[in-house]
């Protein structure tokens, strides 16, 4: 589409200009020193972090579920081997969603995020933790689909407090000021 101009003479040129001028190349610096690269064709706001979240968290979640699945074939208990399997799928996770969903490049504020990661892992573990061993004792001879099935439902709570977590601490502008 061609946008029509009027110089300063009153002629009419055709020609295209830019509806904003943005910096390229160079992405903003935080106030606290993280970069951050958004640009228009990449958006941040709720709905465009929504759905990477969600993309991240499917990846995350076979990553877990295969994992799960093989430590409990090498004969690791319920427990064990959910514990064992969030934890390596937690930095893995908090680090695409650092990334991808909330755009924060760079070594800056890193040990923060994941320190973010943590606190939202803490809150997964404890919760999957709790329905893994309350379904041993509902539930001691449960296939391993009912036990994907239930922890996966777990899941679902954990990820959407892991989402406002990360969305509050990661997502920031700013570094979190505890008063």
């Amino acid at each position: 589409m061609t946008l029509l101009a009027r110089d300063r003479s009153g002629t009419v040129s055709r020609t295209r200009r830019p509806t904003d001028v943005e910096p390229v190349g160079s992405p903003r610096s935080t106030s606290d020193g993280r970069t951050v690269n958004h640009t228009r064709n990449e958006p941040r706001g709720l709905p465009s972090q929504l759905v990477r979240f969600a993309v991240i968290g499917v990846v995350s979640t076979l990553a877990w579920a295969g994992l799960y699945t093989l430590l409990r074939g090498a004969g690791l208990g319920s427990v064990a081997a959910n514990g064992l399997a969030l934890i390596v799928t937690a930095v893995g996770n908090t680090a695409a969603n650092r990334r991808l969903t909330f755009g924060v490049t760079g070594r800056d504020g890193l040990a923060r995020d994941h320190g973010a990661g943590l606190l939202a892992f803490g809150l997964a573990i404890g919760l999957t933790t709790a329905t893994a061993t309350i379904l041993d004792r509902v539930a001691p001879g449960a296939s391993r689909f009912v036990e994907l099935a239930v922890l996966s439902l777990a899941n679902v709570g954990a990820t959407a407090g892991r989402f406002v977590l990360l969305r509050a601490w990661v997502g920031r502008a700013s570094p979190l000021r505890l008063t």
